[in-house]
């Protein structure tokens, strides 16, 4: 009997312990984070990224820049691979570097070694033949919070969503997940927004107006794109690139935050919200000096 400690699919911060007996795993835990693994790892960015951070830590705007990716699609590869500590994080003033988790790989290597015996892989088959409940149940199996995965089951049947929640926090579980079913680094045209969300409900007009209120897709001139609230990685990113004690017109910051992002104007208007920036009469500054700048003056007069 052997014993393989490995991330939780329920909660990434708890380790689940999976025992493995004559090469059989003795629970449905090895396959389903053995999915979740492969279902990462299913990606030539995310492959590439590692490769990447193999030869040392990187920013996420390096990382961008290396892999000809924008900064956003960067930091949601990164928080996949975190989710299974694979990558780890660093905080180096306002810069977040990442790095291999070198004992992430080692649990992956144990995991893959759970199913090197062929009555392991034998095992699979038994799971897969389980009822169809299990099968409808898996179509939420990577929503990581196991309450918005009870959310979901609850307003699901066979695939569709029998009503749109009056509760807030439980409707915005469903408009959360329904944006997981749009590709990143796509447009759509309306017409086949309406189709991917008939699937699912008829009501396609409330579901793309709350898709767009939430920041979770943008539209304009009749396209859509999926998007994500800004993260404090980007943010912090989009703030470094910024002089300290100049004055920036609008179409300035535009241009510098157009450059490896769509939605300027809202990150723009976030970069204000959260008082990154100050902004006057359609000039913009940074509200504060960098650390670095901080830190040459506090040199300077010691």
């Amino acid at each position: 009997m052997t014993k393989y400690v490995m991330p939780d699919e329920d909660d990434g911060t708890q380790m689940t312990e999976v025992i493995v007996a004559n090469g059989q795993p003795a629970s449905h835990d090895a396959i389903v984070i053995l999915l979740r693994y492969l279902k990462a790892l299913a990606d030539q960015s995310r492959l590439r990224l590692l490769g990447v951070l193999a030869n040392g830590p990187r920013s996420v705007e390096e990382l961008a820049t290396l892999l000809d990716l924008k900064a956003p699609t960067v930091s949601h590869h990164l928080a996949l691979l975190k989710e299974l500590r694979l990558v780890t994080m660093q905080a180096d003033g306002n810069t977040h570097n990442y790095l291999l988790d070198t004992e992430g790989l080692e649990r992956l290597a144990k995991l893959f070694g759970v199913f090197s015996a062929p009555s392991a892989i034998a095992s699979i088959a038994g799971d897969l033949a389980a009822p169809t409940d299990a099968a409808v149940a898996d179509l939420f199996a990577d929503v990581e919070d196991p309450w918005e995965r009870k959310v979901l089951r609850s307003f699901f049947s066979n695939g569709r969503l029998t009503e749109i929640p009056a509760q807030a926090k439980k409707r915005m579980v469903i408009i959360k997940w329904l944006a997981t079913r749009f590709d990143w680094e796509r447009e759509y045209p309306e017409a086949e927004v309406n189709a991917i969300l008939k699937c699912y409900h008829p009501d396609v007009a409330y579901l793309r107006r709350e898709l767009i209120g939430a920041k979770l897709m943008r539209r304009e001139q009749g396209r859509y794109w999926r998007a994500e609230p800004p993260t404090t990685e980007t943010l912090d990113a989009l703030a470094s690139r910024l002089a300290w004690g100049r004055l920036y017109t609008e179409a300035e910051l535009n241009a510098i935050i157009g450059a490896d992002h769509r939605d300027v104007t809202a990150l723009r208007q976030e970069l204000v919200t959260r008082g990154t920036l100050t902004c006057l009469q359609g000039k913009y500054w940074l509200s504060r000096p960098p650390d670095e700048v901080l830190d040459a003056q506090q040199e300077s007069s010691s």
